[in-house]
C-alpha cells in the first residue's frame, strides 16, 4: 500500500511539473468600464487564470465560451449572464504591457480550445503565400494570406485584423474566381472574411485546399473513393 501511494504521488508531482512547464504569464491592464487595474494573466494547460488588484478570476476550458488572442490583448467570454447589461454573456478584456509575447500561449490555447479559440494574431504555416486584401464596409486591410497543410493565416499590416484558423475550425471556404476567396469560420461577431488576392489562386490550389479542409472533418469515403 505505501509503495502504490508513493507511486500515486509521484504520478501528481510529474503532471503537476508538466502543467507548470506550460504556463505562460502575462502582466497585463484590466479594462473596467471607467477604470482598470494592474495584474497578471496566467495561460495553463487547464485553464485561465487572473489576479488582479480588485478581481480574481479563474476559468477551467469548460466556462469558457470563446477567447480572443491578439498581439494587444487576451479576451475572454464565459457563459456566465451579467444582469446589468440584460443578460448579456460576461467579457474581460486584458491589456498586454509592452514587450509581451502572446504567441507563446498560441500553442497552449490551441491544444486546449477548438472553435472557441480566435487568434486575432499571423501564426505563418509554411505553405503558400498570396498577397491580399481583406475587405470591409468602410475600408479595408493589406496583408498577405497564408495556405498552409494544417492551418490558413492572414498577416494584415496593422496587426489588429490578422488571423490564424485551423482548418478543422473552418465551417466554409468558397473561391468566386482565381481573385476571390471568402473563408467562413464561427467567431461571434464577424463570422466570414472574403479576402481580394493580388495573385491568382489557381482552380488546382483551390480544391487541395478545400480537400485538406474536407479531410479534417472527416471526409474519408469520398477521398479514399477518388484515389481508387
Amino acid at each position: 500500500m505505501e509503495l502504490g501511494s508513493k507511486k500515486t504521488n509521484l504520478c501528481l508531482i510529474v503532471l503537476l511539473a508538466a502543467a507548470a512547464l506550460q504556463a505562460q504569464e502575462y502582466r497585463v491592464e484590466h479594462k473596467h468600464w471607467r477604470k482598470s487595474c494592474a495584474g497578471t494573466l496566467a495561460v495553463t494547460a487547464t485553464g485561465v487564470a487572473y489576479t488582479g488588484e480588485d478581481h480574481n478570476w479563474t476559468w477551467t476550458f469548460d466556462d469558457i465560451e470563446q477567447l480572443q488572442l491578439s498581439e494587444q490583448s487576451i479576451r475572454v467570454t464565459t457563459y456566465i449572464d451579467r444582469r446589468l447589461k440584460l443578460g448579456a454573456d460576461q467579457q474581460e478584456t486584458f491589456l498586454l504591457e509592452p514587450d509581451q509575447n502572446p504567441a507563446s500561449a498560441y500553442e497552449t490555447l490551441s491544444t486546449h480550445l477548438d472553435q472557441r479559440l480566435v487568434a486575432a494574431l499571423a501564426i505563418a504555416p509554411k505553405g503558400l503565400e498570396i498577397p491580399a486584401k481583406l475587405i470591409a464596409i468602410v475600408r479595408g486591410t493589406q496583408g498577405s494570406l497564408f495556405l498552409g497543410d494544417d492551418t490558413i493565416a492572414f498577416k494584415s499590416e496593422p496587426p489588429e485584423a490578422s488571423r490564424t484558423w485551423r482548418l478543422r475550425d473552418i465551417e466554409n471556404i468558397a473561391r468566386t474566381g482565381p481573385y476571390r476567396l471568402t473563408i467562413t469560420t464561427s467567431e461571434r461577431g464577424h463570422n466570414e472574411f472574403q479576402f481580394q488576392l493580388k495573385r491568382p489562386l489557381s482552380e488546382d490550389q483551390y480544391d487541395k485546399l478545400w480537400l485538406r479542409l474536407n479531410q479534417t472533418k472527416g471526409l474519408k469515403i469520398l477521398t479514399s473513393y477518388k484515389e481508387n
